[in-house]
């Protein structure tokens, strides 16, 4: 069987890992001719901790050419915006609401690494630095394991790995809470980009890592954003700010029907944008 497996565009650490981590498993397990492939720019945060963990994230991108003969396989996203065909399953740690043509593999879990090595743990020998990727993409993905989609048995199975296979712990818990560079009002705008087709409604979200110090910059990238939303034609744009100094999270909904006003919701914990804010919007769409 020939398949072809995508993350989601702007991929971060976790869709980049994912992945990997599926191509390695179709081939050696399934003896499948499997390809991740990487259509999409890395952006520099992303790249950094590639090269940190030794990920050699350029080796997967490349064009792709699909045709009815070739399968794909959707990885750290559900929702396919590339129209990208044959789609066959999507492996994804964030829910939704939407009826989609294709088998979902959802878990809520730190990340979708983490599920793809629970899905395949007993059958699939991981080595030890796909261990130590797993673990890297769950920390870095959930703001050292304290975001909302972290679960108890997420926290037990990390730890577990960790003294198992002698993993730094330390590093892995500075990489996950890695504070944006807000030196570029327009990078921090589109930081994380991810985008979304719930309703028929074009959404775009990005988010920041803060401390209290940098949350004046805030006012100046809620002003960048319209413009982005009228270049792209986006109906809604959610920007996320977790300030890290006290462990909370405050989202920014803005919308073309809105005009200049913004709908704020405030989080009293460091919410997850898959597990919770975005499902939060999407079930808003969904109901008009």
């Amino acid at each position: 069987m020939k398949l072809v497996i995508f993350g989601h565009e702007n991929p971060d650490f976790d869709s980049i890992i994912s992945g990997m981590l599926l191509e390695n498993i179709y081939r050696k397990m399934y003896r499948y001719e499997a390809d991740f492939v990487i259509p999409d720019e890395v952006l520099k945060d992303t790249a950094k901790l590639c090269n940190k963990y030794h990920v050699d994230y350029r080796r997967y991108q490349k064009k792709y050419e699909l045709d009815e003969d070739i399968h794909s396989v959707l990885v750290d996203h559900s929702v396919d915006l590339r129209n990208i065909p044959s789609v066959i399953m999507a492996i994804d740690h964030h829910p939704t609401k939407q009826e989609l043509p294709y088998l979902v593999k959802y878990c809520h879990t730190a990340s979708t690494a983490l599920l793809i090595y629970n899905m395949y743990k007993n059958i699939y020998k991981f080595s030890k630095q796909e261990i130590n990727l797993v673990v890297a993409a769950s920390y870095i993905d959930t703001l050292s394991l304290k975001s909302t989609k972290t679960t108890p048995s997420d926290i037990v199975e990390c730890k577990n790995l960790i003294a198992k296979y002698d993993l730094n712990k330390d590093e892995m818990y500075l990489d996950g809470l890695s504070i944006t560079d807000m030196s570029d009002i327009k990078a921090c705008s589109l930081n994380g980009l991810k985008k979304y087709e719930i309703n028929n409604n074009k959404v775009y979200s990005s988010y920041v890592q803060v401390t209290e110090d940098e949350l004046n910059k805030i006012p100046l990238i809620l002003k960048e954003i319209p413009r982005t939303m009228r270049n792209k034609g986006v109906d809604y744009f959610v920007f996320i700010v977790t300030n890290v100094s006290n462990m909370t999270t405050k989202s920014y909904l803005l919308s073309k029907n809105f005009g200049s006003s913004i709908e704020v919701m405030e989080y009293n914990h460091i919410a997850s944008r898959g597990q919770e804010i975005i499902p939060e919007l999407e079930r808003k769409l969904m109901r008009k």
